[in-house]
């Protein structure tokens, strides 16, 4: 998702966040589903006398929940892109900031690169002084060329 808020001429604010297709209550549904299934299939065999199929079970979905925490939780993540009179700053995290860059704006330049292979969104660059940083690399490219549009619009005017 792209959001964009231009407060005035010279400043403007960008917030990116990746798509999120399921709330965290919603992967818990089906892995409580889950669960059901897979601990009624693992009781008919541990009926039948193969118990060590119990085990197995948990560590699935033990092995499951932790993968689904992963996810949700790159998903909450979120860059927010601030251009005032005289910096661009970028802040990057999940809650709270846990990354920040600033950059001088007279000397910030955004670099679009093609893409790595076929199909790919573009690439976008914030570059100053020799450092240069990737933003949106999580986003699609639909959303990559609204986020182009939209630095041009604030950058050009």
């Amino acid at each position: 998702m792209v959001e964009t808020v231009i407060d005035n001429p010279g400043s403007a604010r960008i917030i990116l966040q990746p798509n999120n297709s399921a709330s965290w209550h919603s992967n818990m549904s089906i892995v409580g589903s889950l669960a059901i299934l897979m601990f009624g299939i693992a009781g008919y065999f541990a009926w039948m006398g193969l118990w060590l199929v119990f085990p197995f079970s948990g560590f699935e979905l033990l092995l499951l929940c932790y993968c689904l925490y992963l996810r949700t939780r790159a998903n909450c993540s979120q860059e927010v892109i601030t251009f005032s009179e005289d910096t661009v700053r970028v802040e990057r995290g999940c809650f709270k900031i846990e990354h920040c860059w600033q950059y001088p704006r007279l000397w910030a330049k955004i670099f679009v690169k093609p893409p790595r292979y076929y199909g790919d969104p573009k690439r976008v660059y914030i570059r100053s002084h020799g450092d240069q940083l990737e933003l949106g690399a999580f986003l699609n490219k639909r959303e990559k060329q609204k986020l182009i549009k939209d630095l041009k619009h604030i950058v050009y005017g």
